[in-house]
C-alpha cells in the first residue's frame, strides 16, 4: 500500500558524523563502503547564543547544527518538526545517575536536560519556533518511525513544511556491552514540505526489509549521499517502509 495520497517533496537534507560534515564526504564516504563514522569530533553551534551553547549536550549539538543547515534562518524556521533517538540524552542520563548513586547535589540543569524532547524543545526556544513539535523513540525502528510520522503530518496539512531530524551517539561505555547493533555517531535532518525539491514516496508492505546491519540512520545517510537512484528500505514493527525519491 502507498502511504497517503500526497507525495511530501524534498527540500533539503544535512548528514553530520565525525569527519564528515560536507555532501562531497559523505559520498566518497558511502562509495568507499567505509566502517561506521565515530569519533569525539562535535559539530559547531555558533550560530547559537553563547548561554544556550554551553548547556548543550554532544547529542543535542548534532541534533541541532543538523536542523540550522537545511532551516538555516529563513522562513522555513516556523515548521512543525519531528526529533528522533533511540537513546536520547543517555551520556547525561548516566552523569546524573552517577550523581544521585554518590550522593552529590543534582545540577538543575543536567536534570532538566536528560527528557528525550530535549533537542525539541532547544531547537523551538533558538528558533523562536512556535509550530507543533514530536519527539520520537522506537528502538531501532527509530529512523522509519520518525519518517512515517513526518508523512502523516503532511497528509493533514502538506501547506507548512516538517523538519525532521534523527541523531544517535554511541552508547556510554558502561552500555556498550548490551548494544544490539553498531553503535554510531551521525545525526541526519531532512525538511519536507508540499512544494519544491523532489518527490518522496513512502510505501508499506508486510515482512521485513533486506538485511543491512547498519543502525537505519546511517542507512539513510548513505542513501541521501548516493543521490538516492534506489530505493531505501527500512523496518518498521513488522513492516517495510520503502523511500523513493522522483527525478
Amino acid at each position: 500500500m502507498t502511504a497517503g495520497k500526497v507525495a511530501p517533496r524534498l527540500i533539503a537534507w544535512h548528514c553530520w558524523a565525525p569527519g564528515l560534515e560536507t555532501p562531497d564526504a559523505w559520498q566518497a564516504w558511502a562509495a568507499a563502503a567505509s566502517p561506521v563514522p565515530v569519533g569525539e569530533a562535535t559539530p559547531s553551534v555558533a550560530f547559537l547564543p553563547s548561554l544556550m551553547r554551553r548547556r548543550l549536550s554532544r547529542l543535542s549539538r548534532m541534533m541541532l547544527a543538523a536542523a540550522h543547515a537545511v532551516v538555516d534562518g529563513g522562513p522555513a524556521r516556523q515548521c512543525r518538526s519531528v526529533f528522533a533517538s533511540r537513546m536520547g540524552e543517555m551520556q547525561r542520563t548516566l552523569a546524573v545517575l552517577g550523581a544521585m548513586a554518590r550522593g552529590d547535589t543534582l545540577s538543575p540543569t543536567d536534570f532538566s536536560l536528560t527528557v528525550h524532547n530535549t533537542s525539541s524543545g532547544l531547537f523551538s526556544i533558538a528558533a523562536d519556533n512556535r509550530q507543533p513539535s514530536t519527539a520520537i523513540a522506537a528502538g531501532r525502528d527509530t529512523c522509519a518511525a520518525a519518517l512515517l510520522e513526518a508523512f502523516g503530518q503532511l497528509q493533514r496539512d502538506p501547506s507548512t513544511p516538517v523538519l525532521v531530524v534523527i541523531a544517535e551517539e554511541a552508547l556510554p561505555l558502561l552500555f556498550a556491552p548490551f548494544a544490539d547493533e553498531p553503535q554510531v555517531d551521525c545525526a541526519v535532518a531532512l525538511l519536507l514540505g508540499g512544494d519544491g525539491g523532489s518527490a518522496l514516496r513512502l510505501t508499506a508492505t508486510a515482512g521485513a526489509p533486506p538485511p543491512d546491519a547498519r543502525p537505519q540512520v546511517l542507512q539513510l545517510a548513505a542513501w541521501l549521499a548516493t543521490g538516492p537512484a534506489s530505493p531505501l528500505t527500512l523496518g518498521l514493527n513488522g513492516l517495510a517502509l520503502t523511500l523513493t525519491l522522483d527525478p
